[in-house]
């Protein structure tokens, strides 16, 4: 009988959402635009899928990506880089891998299985005021003017603006948010028509594998999409300037339109291969990579009834394209916590604890390790490339299975006394 409430409609907010009425929870979704977000999605590995086929949403979710069998099925093959002394394997995929897929195609398959009734649009979060006693709403206050009441919130109100961590990091008292910072990273995405690069002459051939083109500071990364047709080319750039606690504030312009001379301008010299495929971008998009640093602390992922999830919470570089699977395991291991039979107003602020006790740690690894392949990836090409440690990193992304985190939240409810178990129960 839980009155839940995520605010944030993107990919992980409504994630969560089915999550959670998969398991009979009573659950609304805040958005603050005016209809679901349309823009690009990276790609996803087998973990990040099982999660969504565990869902039930995988199959409409591919159903409207408009890709063939060949490009959204690549299992048992390779993903490669190239670098100085030639080709790098490293990894080998023994389950499916989604090169990619648009995010309209991945909002509009999960809207389909959320009421309509149980969305509202244009309903932007300001600012969190907690219960006054032990069981009292949660008031979640809007920039329209008009004010919420629910027994658990959540916030998946992304990187940038989020109220919740706000609330959750007491940010809100200094009007800056102190754990939003800019990465140093530059990306620039465009597609390119596969025709028109084979015109320009380009001969590499990215239709069998993903292909990462690698220099010191910088690296292209290319695969195709919609059944080979586009060429998807992903432009990272990283300042020089040091990784650490003094990183810049946030940019302000996050996305931005620039003209393809900018960016071939920006990786002038490298190899004509790269340079024909860079001619014939269209429009390319600038984006300025903000990430949630320092990190935030177990006691900030949650507090009372109040809860973040996704890039609110851990909002890393893309280099592992691991960003959006971390957010479907928080989003994952809310559903099953907080529609289990077993929780309830008493015992929910143990639940959500355990949750965040489980997923920061993990999240955390996976942003280190994700601004680590950003270094090895962009290292002086004369270092080469750690085969050993890219696969490391690439194998601790993908082989953590789908219930390890709910195994282990089960566990610490029970012996903590959250959770009662009878013999006949069966929590997970």
């Amino acid at each position: 009988n839980l009155r839940i409430a995520i605010v944030g409609g993107g990919v992980c907010g409504l994630t969560c959402a089915v999550a959670l009425l998969r398991e009979g929870a009573n659950v609304q979704v805040y958005e603050a635009a005016v209809i679901w977000r349309s823009i690009g999605l990276g790609s996803k590995g087998p973990n990040a899928l099982r999660i969504l086929e565990t869902l039930q949403v995988l199959d409409d979710i591919q159903a409207r990506t408009e890709e063939t069998s060949e490009t959204s099925d690549t299992s048992n093959e390779h993903r490669d880089i190239k670098h100085a002394s030639g080709w790098f394997e490293y990894y080998d995929a023994s389950e499916t891998v989604d090169p990619g897929v648009h995010r309209a195609a991945f909002l509009d398959a999960l809207v389909q299985h959320i009421p309509e009734e149980r969305t509202h649009f244009h309903k932007r979060c300001v600012h969190v005021t907690p219960p006054s006693t032990s069981e009292g709403p949660v008031a979640i206050h809007f920039k329209d003017g008009t004010t919420a009441e629910v027994d658990v919130f959540l916030g998946a109100d992304g990187i940038n603006r989020s109220a919740v961590r706000h609330f959750l990091t007491n940010s809100y008292r200094t009007d800056v948010d102190l754990f939003l910072k800019f990465s140093n990273t530059v990306v620039h995405r465009a597609l390119v028509h596969a025709s028109k690069a084979a015109a320009a002459g380009v001969t590499m051939d990215f239709s069998e594998r993903p292909v990462c083109f690698i220099a010191d500071r910088k690296h292209v990364i290319v695969f195709t999409i919609r059944g080979g047709s586009l060429l998807n080319v992903v432009a990272s750039a990283e300042s020089p300037a040091p990784y650490d606690a003094e990183l810049p504030p946030a940019s302000a312009e996050v996305s931005e339109e620039v003209i393809t001379q900018e960016l071939i301008s920006a990786y002038e010299g490298w190899s004509p291969e790269v340079m024909k495929l860079l001619s014939y971008v269209e429009t390319p998009a600038k984006w300025s990579i903000n990430v949630v640093y320092p990190h935030l602390s177990v006691e900030n992922w949650a507090r009372g009834r109040v809860a973040v999830l996704g890039d609110a919470a851990h909002a890393m570089l893309p280099h592992l394209d691991a960003g959006a699977g971390q957010g479907f395991k928080d989003a994952y291991l809310l559903g099953k916590l907080l529609g289990n039979p077993k929780t309830n107003i008493e015992n929910v602020e143990n639940v959500l604890r355990v949750y965040a006790a489980v997923r920061q740690p993990r999240a955390q690894k996976i942003w280190d390790d994700s601004k680590c392949a950003c270094d090895m990836y962009e290292a002086p090409v004369h270092d080469g490339l750690d085969g050993e440690k890219m696969r490391a990193l690439w194998n601790n992304v993908w082989n953590h299975g789908v219930d390890d985190d709910m195994n282990q939240a089960i566990e610490m409810l029970v012996r903590d006394g959250a959770f009662r178990v009878a013999e006949e129960d069966n929590l997970v």
